[in-house]
């Protein structure tokens, strides 16, 4: 009988015990199906569990399967993180929740018993960075001030996560190639998993009878654990950005600039004019840091989603647009074979690529994206934004 089970059936009062089944008292309840930091907090709490174990079992399958493994870490935690025992960031389906604990539960006491977590907030533009400390025998949740030091202050803080194709720190190196000593250490990790006290608790897609090429995640038809994870969290980012950027005041009079009717097919500089900056858009870089290329999730980088919300936006307040671009061939067509879905106008490609990207939500959202190409709704620049410009243009050309 595992802990959890012991301590609900140690709480049974006579009176329970008799008008309760028993069975009924030994498992725990679903954790809610929008997980948010909150609702965990609240779940943790009210089930008196009082350590990183204890939250790990308790935490749904849909959480347990996604993971990426980090040997080399720029957190606090890097003094209890190698290639043998990595640091471990689990997240939501949609990547709104992630929680980061040591499988090091040896060294550094004070670091092992705590789970670090990042909240998306959409609504007010930023995530939420803190731990949930279990030294005392049961939780003490914070938010230090030293998680701004990387991920930025409260007013724009988000993740940090390296561009692809390079996840140097993660089980996929370069384009999800590592290699064979990293491989090697692995699949020594996979062959003791059942052992161990939290990544027990993990689903594993991989198996010890053979040497892994990367980490896998399980049950995803594209199963890269580090583009997963940054393809989820950028539309995260992207969706926290439009929410900035839409309550500016300049927000209505710049937006159509984006699309710079005038010369190439956007400017970023526009972006700094609603208050956003390099460090929003580059996730892989700490304040302060110079990066010259896009943050990228494969063929995608976030300046692509945030245009491609604001493109939506502009149909929802301009039905004119809505119904030229209804009118419109999509020329960002690709092969069938390539892609399961092939839209014919660029008003359903947009809605196909919005509804993929961002509105599906939890277990729903990750199987409808799982059910079509990746490689179809990344390639957001070469595609459909490349080719909508024009018909954008014309339509405010003649509203003017």
């Amino acid at each position: 009988m595992n802990n959890l089970k012991k301590k609900l059936l140690a709480g049974i009062t006579f009176f329970s015990l008799f008008s309760t089944p028993l069975l009924a008292q030994e498992t725990l309840p679903e954790m809610p199906d929008k997980l948010t930091i909150g609702k965990l907090t609240s779940f943790i709490n009210e089930h008196n569990l009082n350590s990183v174990e204890e939250v790990l079992e308790a935490l749904p399958e849909r959480v347990r399967k996604n993971f990426v493994l980090i040997h080399r870490s720029g957190s606090l935690a890097n003094v209890i993180t190698s290639e043998e025992q990595p640091r471990v960031v689990l997240f939501t389906p949609d990547a709104s929740l992630m929680l980061a604990f040591a499988s090091n539960t040896t060294d550094v006491p004070e670091l092992t018993n705590q789970i670090e977590f990042a909240q998306l907030r959409k609504n007010q533009g930023n995530w939420r960075f803190g731990i949930l400390d279990f030294n005392s025998g049961e939780l003490v949740r914070t938010e230090p001030e030293v998680c701004a030091s990387c991920h930025g202050s409260e007013e724009r803080a988000r993740p940090i996560w390296e561009s692809y194709p390079d996840w140097d720190s993660t089980y996929a190196q370069h384009e999800g190639q590592i290699d064979y000593d990293l491989k090697v250490k692995l699949l020594e990790i996979i062959g003791r998993k059942n052992d161990d006290p939290r990544l027990k608790h993990l689903i594993w897609s991989q198996s010890s009878d053979r040497l892994p090429q990367r980490h896998d995640l399980n049950d995803r038809k594209h199963a890269q654990a580090s583009m997963a994870f940054g393809m989820e969290m950028a539309s995260g980012q992207a969706q926290a950005l439009f929410s900035r950027i839409k309550s500016h005041d300049n927000y209505l009079n710049a937006r159509k600039n984006l699309f710079n009717c005038s010369g190439q097919f956007y400017n970023t500089g526009v972006f700094s004019g609603m208050g956003i900056n390099s460090f929003d858009l580059h996730m892989d870089r700490l304040p302060g840091q110079n990066r010259y290329n896009s943050w990228s999730t494969g063929e995608t980088n976030l300046n692509d989603l945030l245009i491609l919300l604001v493109l939506h936006d502009l149909t929802r307040d301009y039905p004119e647009l809505a119904e030229q671009l209804k009118q419109t061939e999509n020329l960002a067509l690709y092969p069938t074979e390539q892609f399961a879905v092939v839209k014919e106008t660029m008003y359903d490609d947009l809605r196909e690529r919005l509804k993929v990207l961002f509105f599906k939500k939890g277990q729903e959202r990750q199987d409808d994206r799982e059910a079509i190409s990746m490689r179809y709704r990344t390639v957001i620049g070469a595609g459909l934004l490349r080719q909508v410009r024009q018909p954008v243009c014309d339509f405010f050309a003649s509203q003017e």
